[in-house]
């Protein structure tokens, strides 16, 4: 295994292999393995019987009639382009209609990005993330991929822009998951934003505690401890004792003594001590 791999994907398989991966976890480690360049989706399916045979003509034998025709389809109007052997705003705004060819016109026609192919291409997740990839940083790019939500504004600070800036960080703290990865990795540590949005999910403020402070404290404790299994894993992994909020929280109190230690391991270190 590539031990250079996000951590999030060797958490992500690791759980998977051992059979504790919940559906989100599987969706989200997909997610993780395509905006890694791991995984890339199937090209969208054309049944070649349906191509027009208005192309199997000379370009310059098309009417302006059969040309319209031709525009109607994203497909059809790429493969126009791509036998003219250049580019033009009629066959670029026909095959725009289609984020895969959007991409495709932007790469293998007009070799160079423009608004036309961006805005279509950012249709959709899959295509953002390869025109994002091929375009490189641009504000443009970085409005769009903030509009379509939290873990597109993740990837663009991580991949593309490879820097944490407000508008990325305020986007993606909009889920408390991409909250606590952008704080993972691309703050690479705590920022106010980062973790008032992970503290409304048991689950990533005890991964915050864990990860990022690595340590405790008590905002993260009472957080992770409104859900009995983070109030047990917070107690063992991150204070490493007993602690009555985390006691509170717990469910399975015969568990938590015998893994941590109860109440009475308290008061009785407060015994010695004295």
């Amino acid at each position: 295994m590539n031990m250079n791999m996000n951590p999030t994907i060797l958490r992500l398989l690791g759980e998977a292999f051992h059979g504790h991966a919940t559906t989100q976890d599987m969706e989200e480690l997909t997610r993780l393995l395509v905006l890694k360049g791991y995984y890339t989706p199937p090209p969208i399916k054309v049944n070649k019987k349906e191509r027009k045979k208005l192309l199997e003509k000379s370009v310059k034998k098309i009417t302006k009639e059969e040309r319209d025709q031709v525009l109607q389809d994203a497909h059809e109007a790429f493969n126009l382009a791509k036998k003219e052997g250049s580019p033009s705003e009629d066959t670029r705004i026909a095959a725009s209609k289609s984020p895969q060819y959007a991409y495709q016109y932007a790469v293998e026609i007009d070799k160079a990005p423009c608004e036309e192919t961006r805005t279509g291409a950012c249709k959709d997740e899959h295509y953002t993330i390869f025109y994002a990839r091929w375009e490189g940083a641009n504000p443009a790019l970085k409005e769009l991929m903030c509009e379509k939500g939290p873990k597109p504004a993740l990837f663009y600070a991580e991949e593309i822009q490879k820097l944490p800036c407000d508008q990325t960080r305020e986007i993606a703290s909009t889920s408390s998951q991409c909250a606590y990865e952008y704080a993972i990795r691309v703050d690479q540590g705590t920022h106010p934003v980062t973790r008032e949005s992970a503290l409304k999910n048991p689950r990533y403020a005890y991964e915050y505690a864990l990860r990022v402070d690595k340590k405790p404290t008590d905002d993260t404790r009472e957080a992770a401890s409104r859900d009995s299994r983070y109030a047990f894993l917070y107690a063992r992994f991150i204070d490493d004792c007993y602690h009555p909020v985390t006691w509170a929280g717990a469910v399975d109190k015969r568990r938590y003594r015998v893994m941590i230690g109860g109440p009475e391991s308290q008061r009785a270190t407060a015994t010695v001590d004295d």
